[in-house]
């Protein structure tokens, strides 16, 4: 079974079980309550058809102070109603039909109960010395005087239990049956809307697991199409989202590996086409020729050595020796080492520092690597003009940024600058524009170190690349 199939089922069965649950409760309820509920009406509206006799018992009462003799009360009221009854059949209608018509001919049993609940007058002499129960007390009507006070209950049954007429029964089976209806098409509503409900839930789900499979598959094209905005919606926006970064990350990997492969083909083919040139003779065996492809090695070696660190940095395992780093006496040395190479160039290197300028918790040697990274990368793209070093207090951290007023970055290249083996410009050479790593460098390093890499710049107006590494702790 498939995995939409079994959570269609899983979803499906809790749903159809409980209208089927919901069905029998209401039947058993029905039965029960519904029942008892009915038969104390029947006996609360029996009592009503007798709540003119509370006024002669309430009377017989206070005058007597007790209920013994409280038969003869009922003698001379059952005399009234049976001359009433005469009257009635004799003209036909009114209150002459008399009790037995009103609860549908049958025999009443008159009950009094004292304020404790034993009875002590029963019409046909069944229950006389025995207690109302709790149904019939709470159905019964209290006999109470003036103050308030509860001294008798009155109530009528039918003749020795409390059956009900078939009319009677005929409606309680109708209201039963009217439950039931109503509990199984609520039931049907209630499967229905569940079963659509578990499919809007089983469909998105099944095609986002057919689309990670696929995925998976490195069918890197993958998609789920969302059609609303509900949890499910914004699950399958979390999947597009990191199918887009996946596939980002695959191109990234690909490119990295031509590049690679680029970068280490260059200095490896010059190092084997001079190799071969001094194997047949065709290039002399000096000091010259050796120097050349010691240089090549020098440079495959720093790639090698650059990839590594990156790889470290960006694994959290690069090794750093954090300590308080003077940052005032790093940019002054960085700048110095500079000053002679901008010159040569006709490019101005400037250095402005906070005069209260705080001291830096950083590695010193990585710290002056990424500032003669940046140097470099600013030189390279400045043929005349300015750059300015410039190093500023923002606590908790220090703010460093290196700005020129070269050629600037394009709109398009901006966000990638710190990238692996990104040149901006594709015709430059690796000797004039760089292997594309140092950048790479800067962000990785400054991150490792726990700062922030950034850089501002427009076509043709400069480009500031700046940093913050946190301040070093007072002593």
């Amino acid at each position: 079974m498939s995995l939409g199939k079994r959570l269609w089922f899983r979803l499906t069965l809790p749903l159809v079980l409980i209208p089927v649950l919901t069905v029998l409760v209401v039947a058993l309820m029905t039965e029960t309550g519904v029942s008892g509920g009915f038969r104390q009406y029947l006996m609360r509206r029996d009592a009503l058809l007798q709540s003119s006799w509370l006024d002669q018992l309430t009377a017989y009462y206070q005058q007597a102070g007790t209920w013994s003799g409280v038969a003869s009360v009922f003698s001379s009221l059952d005399a009234v109603s049976t001359e009433d009854r005469g009257h009635g059949a004799m003209n036909g209608g009114g209150m002459g039909m008399g009790l037995g018509a009103a609860m549908g001919m049958r025999q009443p049993t008159i009950l009094l109960a004292d304020a404790n609940g034993l009875i002590i007058y029963d019409q046909h002499h069944q229950h006389e010395d025995q207690w109302l129960d709790a149904d019939e007390r709470a159905s019964a009507l209290p006999v109470a005087l003036a103050d308030g006070s509860v001294v008798g209950y009155l109530t009528v049954t039918s003749a020795g239990s409390l059956s009900i007429t078939p009319a009677e029964q005929d409606f309680l089976a109708r209201l039963q049956q009217t439950m039931i209806i109503a509990a199984l098409v609520a039931s049907a509503i209630g499967i229905a809307v569940g079963l659509l409900i578990s499919r809007r839930i089983t469909v998105p789900l099944n095609k986002l697991t057919s689309a990670a499979r696929s995925f998976a598959t490195h069918d890197w094209n993958q998609r789920v199409t969302i059609n609303d905005t509900t949890e499910l919606g914004q699950v399958g926006q979390a999947f597009n989202e990191m199918a887009d970064e996946l596939q980002r990350a695959e191109v990234l990997r690909r490119n990295l590996m031509a590049d690679i492969a680029h970068e280490l083909r260059t200095p490896l083919s010059v190092m084997q086409a001079n190799l071969s040139a001094l194997l047949d003779g065709v290039y002399p065996l000096e000091r010259s020729e050796i120097a050349s492809l010691y240089d090549e090695t020098r440079l495959l070696s720093r790639l090698v050595n650059d990839l590594r660190d990156l790889a470290l940095a960006e694994a959290g395992k690069l090794p750093l020796a954090m300590q308080r780093v003077d940052t005032g006496a790093v940019l002054q040395s960085v700048v110095t080492k500079f000053t002679v190479a901008a010159e040569a160039q006709d490019v101005h290197v400037t250095l402005q520092l906070d005069p209260d300028l705080p001291a830096l918790q950083a590695d010193p040697e990585r710290l002056e690597q990424i500032l003669h990274n940046l140097l470099s990368n600013a030189l390279r793209h400045t043929s005349t003009g300015s750059v300015t070093v410039t190093g500023s207090a923002r606590l908790p951290a220090v703010y460093i940024s290196v700005a020129d007023s070269g050629e600037g970055i394009a709109a398009d290249d901006l966000p990638r600058v710190f990238d692996r083996f990104y040149r901006g410009d594709r015709s430059r050479s690796r000797s004039s524009g760089g292997i594309g790593l140092g950048l790479a460098i800067v962000k990785a390093w400054v991150n490792a170190m726990n700062g922030q890499v950034g850089v501002e710049s427009a076509a043709g107006q400069g480009a500031r690349f700046w940093f913050t590494l946190p301040a070093a702790p007072e002593h």
